[in-house]
């Protein structure tokens, strides 16, 4: 890389990228690390604005002042971590208890003489979601006037 691309340390060390700057700041002494960042400059934020023209990550950079928050904030951006949803979330324990899939499948429509055989289906379907909102309400209720009783008995 050319040499006014680099980012130049005090010790005649220069980094060319962000796995290089990453590198060096791991192995950066604290008073150089401050020599570069602090309440009047970021200058490996400013850097990577300019040079690498990353401003997402001089953005970060520029709101830290630790070097383990700044090596944080390049390897974030070095690997990044795909997020995922949780499996174990509210939706998809209801979805399996009720057998829904969810589909991308257009809802075709049955003639009459079709459509009964699949009409038992549904009642069961709804049977199912109606026992559970029916449990779930009682155990609303129930929690409720638990509270209030114990409520009451704390407040003798």
């Amino acid at each position: 890389m050319e040499q006014e691309k680099q980012f130049h340390f005090q010790d005649g060390s220069a980094v060319g990228d962000l796995e290089e700057l990453q590198a060096k700041i791991e192995a950066l002494s604290y008073d150089e690390f401050y020599h570069h960042v602090n309440a009047e400059k970021n200058d490996f934020a400013s850097w990577v604005r300019h040079v690498l023209q990353f401003e997402s990550v001089a953005d970060e950079l520029d709101k830290v002042t630790s070097i383990v928050e700044t090596v944080e904030i390049i390897n974030d951006h070095l690997n990044p971590q795909p997020v995922e949803a949780p499996h174990e979330d509210i939706q998809s324990k209801i979805e399996e208890s009720l057998d829904i899939h969810p589909t991308e499948e257009p809802v075709q429509e049955h003639t009459p003489q079709e459509a009964a055989p699949a009409a038992e289906e549904p009642a069961q379907h709804h049977d199912h979601v109606r026992m559970i909102v029916k449990d779930f309400m009682y155990g609303l209720v129930f929690g409720l006037v638990i509270g209030i009783v114990l409520g009451r008995l704390l407040t003798f």
